[in-house]
């Protein structure tokens, strides 16, 4: 039996006829896309396919996928992991097989408007969270389980992982460091390897803490606050000292340059006139540059320019 059958006969499954070899092989030609066995045996036993009442996915079939993927090149999506679209809720964040890289055979989420985030193993493992899903009683019902929040072998913050997580995290971070500084390829490299860390790697997650944008700073913070481990709590006691006193550093670096700060909220200072708030998080990233100072006051009084401009 193919693997993906016992799927497929769930109640409130209905799939269609699979995809021959012929059409596996032109989907193939014309994306790129070399298939991992996992998607070849879904596509082989069902070209697509409807599932759950209400709240419900739908399973793309492979001219669908080969639209998305076109429409990923268009939009510049990292291609370095081959991604393979397979899920549609109408909200435009596909569920995504990667089909290259050190993450193949794992699911990524690729959201339109927000970062992509590894969440499943493989494809088997998200057709599992779909089945305990459908087989609650009250599944897409008011107040219950729902498709669209489905469990996920990988949550950011959490730590229970097996080796093998662990061993893809720590070759996705030397990957990481080939790949160009600020390119969204690196950033996803260094998020997912702090994802698949368990609580051993503290050490590894803090030295993330202390590097990079605030997005993958805010992962490497909210997995190391979950975590029991000496090490993580020292790393974030430093993080929110180090910042508390960047805070105060730029207030003093405002009113050194003439600037009135009318008041500070959460680290963050507003400036008058033009009602102004600075975004001391986004700035705390470039805290190390020794001209981040002078790059603050300039940016405020551009902002307050803009913001009194008749």
């Amino acid at each position: 039996m193919n693997e993906f059958g016992w799927f497929t006969a769930l109640p409130g499954v209905v799939s269609t006829r699979g995809a021959s070899e012929s059409e596996l092989a032109a989907f193939e030609a014309r994306t790129g896309r070399m298939l991992p066995p996992e998607v070849r045996q879904l596509y082989q036993h069902t070209n697509g396919m409807e599932i759950g009442r209400g709240a419900r996915i739908r399973i793309l079939n492979l001219e669908e996928v080969s639209r998305y993927v076109e429409s990923f090149r268009h939009f510049g999506i990292p291609s370095v992991w081959g991604y393979f679209p397979f899920t549609d809720r109408n909200d435009s964040n596909p569920h995504c097989v990667c089909c290259d890289g050190l993450a193949k055979g794992s699911v990524v989420r690729v959201n339109h408007d927000d970062i992509a985030r590894i969440e499943y193993r493989s494809l088997a493992a998200f057709f599992t969270a779909v089945r305990d899903v459908l087989q609650q009683p009250e599944a897409d019902e008011d107040d219950g389980p729902s498709l669209w929040n489905l469990p996920q072998d990988f949550y950011p913050d959490t730590s229970d992982r097996i080796p093998e997580d662990v061993d893809t995290a720590k070759r996705l971070l030397e990957f990481a460091d080939s790949l160009e500084v600020g390119s969204i390829e690196r950033a996803d490299a260094e998020r997912w390897a702090i994802t698949l860390f368990s609580e051993a790697e503290a050490e590894e997650v803090a030295r993330l803490l202390d590097e990079g944008d605030e997005y993958r700073r805010g992962e490497a913070f909210a997995k190391l606050s979950r975590m029991s481990s000496p090490i993580a709590a020292a790393a974030i006691q430093r993080d929110k000292q180090e910042e508390s006193e960047f805070s105060r550093d730029v207030v003093r670096a405002l009113k050194q340059a003439g600037l009135t700060v009318a008041e500070v909220s959460g680290g963050c200072p507003r400036l008058e006139p033009g009602c102004v708030w600075l975004n001391v998080p986004m700035f705390f990233t470039d805290r190390r540059s020794p001209t981040i100072f002078a790059d603050i006051v300039n940016r405020a009084r551009e902002l307050i320019a803009l913001n009194t401009r008749d």
